[in-house]
């Protein structure tokens, strides 16, 4: 399966102009607590963005043990969708890798909020 490393984009007071990228079967790019993807499916068929959870679980305060789950998004024919990864559930060595069920005439791009 082809990857694509997406460019991170930040967000400043100044605005953003947004460079969307074509996407390939795997998405790849840097996260923090402050990074979101934007998929765009162009195509005029539904597709899913799946992202596998990197630990099983672990202790939550006063919630005890929490049992994390994969990430699975359909994104409709025609429409885009904005996604965020939780850093320590699903990357912990600070990489996020999608999986798109099919990229063709998909775009996408990975944001940075701003550090404030």
């Amino acid at each position: 399966m082809a990857t694509k490393v997406l460019t991170l984009q930040k967000i400043t007071q100044a605005g953003l102009e947004v460079t969307m990228e074509a996407a390939e079967e795997n998405l790849q790019f840097v996260n923090n607590a402050r990074i979101f993807l934007l998929v765009d499916n162009g195509s005029a068929a539904p597709i899913t963005v799946t992202c596998s959870k990197q630990i099983e679980s672990a202790p939550i305060g006063g919630l005890g043990t929490v049992t994390f789950a994969d990430v699975s998004v359909a994104i409709p024919a025609g429409e885009a969708r904005y996604i965020f990864f939780p850093q320590d559930v699903y990357s912990p060595s600070g990489r996020v890798t999608a999986t798109l069920s099919d990229p063709t005439t998909v775009t996408a791009a990975a944001f940075e909020l701003p550090l404030v």
